[in-house]
């Protein structure tokens, strides 16, 4: 009877200190590869749905859009899809280092994604990985607007990252 009473007693505090733990829970924001470029300018939509803009001109200020990161973006934790590239091989067939690109097969062909649409990885655990390379996965960890040059091309965005799984579509 009296552990029923104690345990009674006791169930608001935990009650409360579950609810407050959950509320304090750190965000993780879900960020995908057009939320990390800057936005296209009004003035080059308008030219363009007027015409008024060549097709180097559109590639030029496009080259250029993908050279500038968002440095609101930087310290994030956050979660991003897409597809590794191994870059490092550690101990029994594990990576350490990749890159995180939006496509299939991207920096494998000429040329490589925008400088924002690639990240940089380093995770220390490492993951196996297959040659194949078309299996898309859940990143996860803390984001930095830090520039880091690979064998393959420049990434303008590095990830410390803390835990990848297999990519699931979010049902909206």
């Amino acid at each position: 009877m009296r552990a029923i009473l104690l345990s009674l007693l006791l169930l608001p505090l935990f009650s409360s200190f579950s609810l407050f733990a959950a509320d304090d829970a750190i965000k993780v924001k879900t960020l995908y590869w057009d939320q990390m470029r800057p936005p296209v300018s009004e003035e080059i939509k308008k030219r363009f749905d007027e015409q008024k803009i060549t097709p180097i001109e559109l590639r030029d200020y496009l080259q250029e859009l993908g050279l500038k990161v968002l440095p609101e973006l930087n310290g994030q934790l956050v979660r991003i899809p897409g597809y590794l590239v191994p870059l490092a091989a550690g101990d029994a067939g594990k990576a350490t280092e990749f890159l995180l690109v939006p496509t299939v097969g991207a920096c494998i062909h000429t040329p490589p994604p925008p400088a924002n649409q690639m990240v940089y990885m380093k995770y220390a655990e490492g993951k196996a990985y297959s040659d194949k390379g078309w299996e898309p996965f859940w990143v996860y960890g803390v984001l930095s607007a830090s520039s880091k040059q690979t064998e393959y091309a420049e990434a303008l965005y590095s990830i410390d990252v803390t835990k990848i799984e297999a990519y699931q579509p979010e049902i909206k």
